[in-house]
């Protein structure tokens, strides 16, 4: 490069390294603190309750994924 060069990312590319950023200070946070999993956990619970019917399968998924302990959850965040 000779110092003219433009270089261009494209919008995916940055979307992406933000959330991959935005999950690493997550991971970062809740390895500190792994009562901030009280807050997604009892969110999930709401929606389950006011889900009509069948629990939808994401939230099955989510409450899976959070039943997971901190160690685990943090990794996955990190991947």
């Amino acid at each position: 490069m000779t110092g003219n060069e433009v270089v261009v990312y494209s919008e995916h590319r940055l979307v992406d390294a933000r959330i991959l950023a935005l999950l690493g200070q997550i991971a970062r946070k809740v390895s500190r603190n792994p009562d901030l999993l009280a807050t997604p956990r009892r969110i999930l619970q709401r929606w389950k309750h006011h889900a009509a019917g069948k629990t939808p399968k994401y939230l099955v998924e989510w409450e899976t994924a959070l039943e997971q302990p901190t160690s685990i959850i943090v990794h996955y965040l990190k991947q």
